[in-house]
């Protein structure tokens, strides 16, 4: 199988022993190989790269959704919204942050802005939370493009065991999602120019 091969942004992003990494070093870029057990997904209007074992289900609201675990609620997602619908960028951060703070009053959470030097900009989220006695960890990023707003969901669960695996699972099909034949984030394009960790209070 064909050896795919990303530029990765913050790889080290949100690991449990570093939430907040210095971001302006080279370190904050790495190329990392997708395992060949991953397998390529096609639909008519989506081509991603994702793990063996996952089984997307089409749902016509969704540009992506895989189902890991019903009982637990696991699962990855992809949405895209117009920009006039929802006001902005910064609006849209806050209405994720409002929705989940009203379900889960013990949130936790890191917030990174990404600059890149196209004068695009990503935000990373990554909310901590607890729910039937289980702990989770919710990695979200929230990208505008061409008067889009891309947001990629990822629920898992909150173990250090498992959580830089998690990561670079989400990011790697976020960078290799394309949509309409378009990468929805051009990951041999959009360098870096800018990374810093913020508070709600600063959108």
């Amino acid at each position: 199988m064909k050896q795919f091969y990303l530029s990765i942004i913050l790889l080290t992003l949100l690991s449990c022993k570093r939430e907040n990494p210095n971001f302006t070093t080279d370190e904050s870029f790495r190329n990392i190989q997708i395992d060949k057990g991953w397998k390529i997904y096609k639909n008519e209007k989506v081509n991603a790269l994702l793990p063996s074992n996952w089984k997307p289900k089409v749902e016509n609201d969704l540009i992506l959704m895989v189902p890991i675990d019903k009982k637990q609620n696991l699962f990855y997602a992809v949405l895209e919204h117009n920009i006039v619908e929802v006001g902005s960028i910064k609006s849209y951060v806050k209405n994720v942050f409002k929705e989940v703070s009203e379900k889960h009053n013990d949130l936790k959470y890191t917030i990174n802005r990404v600059m890149f030097t196209n004068n695009k900009t990503c935000y990373l989220l990554t909310l901590y939370f607890s729910e039937n006695g289980h702990l989770y960890k919710l990695y979200n990023a929230l990208y505008e493009s061409q008067g889009k707003i891309y947001d990629f969901v990822y629920r898992t669960i909150n173990n250090s065991a498992t959580d830089k695996t998690n990561y670079e699972t989400f990011i790697g099909v976020m960078f290799t999602l394309k949509y309409n034949n378009i990468n929805v984030i051009k990951g041999e394009s959009d360098f870096l120019k800018k990374a810093e960790n913020i508070k709600y209070e600063d959108l």
